[in-house]
């Protein structure tokens, strides 16, 4: 389970409206009219039109300074094998979406109104979506790259030539390099935008930064985790604890649809391979063969997604060049000592 916290964006191109973000989350109602239209959803209510979530959000912003975010974008993303669990149910993933949402405002250290933050004083909304596209960042994008960037060039070369035997020449060259390509999709190279096979069902919630009352300011993306501060010369209580807020997420998907999580699916996982990737793989090597063959699968399958939550682009990639010499020194001393997996 991946779950991921953004703030509003704040740039050059700064809209201090949801309805940017809200557009976007339409444009599968937008881009397929024949499809039953799939509506937000909020604590209580099952539909919710895209109207009402901008009216709501858009009007929830008091005493709040410009350069500050108006909400925040979850994004919840179950794994293939997790979607393949439940079914891939709408109805399941409704379900969890509300329970999750509880257990973000549990996270919040801090009272409103005598009384711990609940998700009552939330004014959220969440929309599931069905397909996905692959980014920059996939694997599969990422090892096709070099043979992409090599049609490009000769692709380039072949329209600045005007000698048909050179032209025919750098065009062998191009469908040999063409059918190396490692990963298609209906005899097409994997790129960005492309849309994934397979069930893709994943939900984006928006949730304003102000409580219902629109007295409150909630940020899960406060620096400090749970603390005290002095604010009109009362001591309160502030933070979000981001680390147990994504720990909770993968529990409660375990134990509401009693699904038996590989180790290598875990947060604990995503935690210690920061840390210590040489022992996490060697921890890993030792599982049972069935056990250990699915999970470095998954390891390498979810690297990125495993690492993007926990740190930055440029530390994510320095973070994968070396996982990916510790894996092939691993892979062959697994090999030299007959583990196998």
């Amino acid at each position: 389970m991946y779950v991921t916290i953004t703030p509003q964006k704040l740039g050059s191109t700064y809209h201090n409206s949801v309805a940017d973000l809200v557009a976007y989350l339409e444009k599968e109602n937008d881009t397929d009219p024949t499809s039953k239209y799939n509506f937000f959803f909020d604590q209580s209510r099952d539909i919710v039109s895209a109207e009402q979530v901008i009216q709501a959000i858009d009007h929830n912003t008091a005493k709040l300074r410009r350069n500050t975010p108006r909400f925040f974008s979850l994004v919840i993303s179950p794994s293939k094998r997790e979607l393949e669990h439940i079914k891939a149910s709408p109805e399941h993933m409704q379900k969890y979406t509300r329970e999750l949402m509880k257990i973000y405002a549990n996270n919040f250290n801090r009272n409103i109104d005598g009384h711990p933050v609940t998700e009552k004083d939330l004014f959220y909304f969440a929309k599931i979506e069905f397909q996905r596209t692959f980014k920059e960042f996939d694997w599969q994008v990422k090892e096709n790259a070099t043979y992409i960037k090599q049609i490009a060039q000769l692709n380039n070369q072949i329209t600045q030539l005007a000698e048909s035997s050179s032209i025919n020449k750098l065009q062998k060259q191009k469908d040999a390099i063409f059918e190396q390509i490692p990963h298609k999709l209906n005899g097409e190279p994997i790129i960005p935008g492309m849309h994934k096979p397979g069930d893709q069902i994943h939900v984006h919630v928006i949730v304003s930064r102000k409580d219902r009352s629109n007295r409150y300011s909630l940020s899960p993306g406060s620096s400090y985790k749970s603390s005290e501060t002095i604010l009109n010369h009362k001591k309160i209580a502030r933070g979000f604890n981001r680390n147990e807020f994504y720990q909770h997420a993968e529990t409660l998907f375990d134990k509401t649809f009693q699904y038996n999580r590989n180790p290598a699916e875990s947060f604990q996982l995503r935690k210690d391979i920061i840390k210590s990737p040489v022992i996490v793989y060697k921890q890993l090597a030792s599982l049972p063969p069935d056990e250990r063959q699915l999970a470095f699968r998954i390891l390498r399958e979810s690297s990125t997604q495993i690492l993007s939550p926990l740190l930055s682009t440029s530390q994510t990639k320095l973070a994968m060049q070396a996982f990916k010499r510790i894996q092939k020194a691993l892979e062959l001393s697994i090999k030299s000592s007959s583990i196998g997996y």
